[in-house]
């Protein structure tokens, strides 16, 4: 059966009324599963104890997934991540321009049932404000263990806002045309 089997229901029935155990006890009707090899014995015997049926029942509870912390992919609304994105590679750059004051982050696990957390919010998209220059966005990825974790970077530069000059009377000495 699948990992995520945790217990098999049993309903065994002796014929003409005879006594029944389930490995050597009173009638189960869940059964926990271990992973791996399961083995449950039905016994059914006669009311006069002189005649036993032994049935065996071996049930194998697949091992979990191995956990996995890693990220299928982070997208951006605004900006392209350097490197491309890669399962493997932590750490990336992205620029975006001065105008864009906010970044909507997006990260999604490689295996469905891992948690992320975008600059310690919980959740697969947070829309973080952007300061002017650099800015770190940290995707933190939790395995269904709850032990095992990768972290990624994105360090996004917000553009400075482009400036102009506009000189005072007195500024300019003298132009000449060619």
């Amino acid at each position: 059966v699948a990992n995520s089997v945790t217990e098999i229901g049993l309903t065994p029935v002796c014929l003409n009324g005879n006594l029944m155990t389930v490995n050597g006890s009173a009638v189960i009707l869940s059964y926990p599963l271990k992973i791996g090899n399961n083995s449950i014995v039905v016994t059914c015997q006669s009311t006069d104890k002189s005649t036993q049926k032994v049935y065996s029942i071996n049930v194998t509870r697949a091992q979990p997934p191995p956990a996995d912390a890693s990220l299928a992919s982070i997208t951006l609304d605004n900006g392209t991540l350097t490197p491309p994105f890669s399962p493997a590679v932590l750490t990336y750059a992205a620029t975006i321009n001065a105008g864009n004051g906010s970044l909507a982050v997006t990260a999604t696990p490689n295996q469905s049932d891992a948690t992320v957390a975008i600059n310690t919010q919980a959740g697969n998209s947070n829309t973080i404000t952007m300061a002017i220059g650099q800015n770190n966005v940290t995707v933190v990825v939790t395995a269904y263990d709850l032990t095992t974790t990768k972290t990624y970077t994105v360090a996004v530069t917000r553009a400075n806002p482009a400036t102009t000059y506009y000189p005072s009377q007195g500024d300019i000495d003298a132009l000449t045309a060619p």
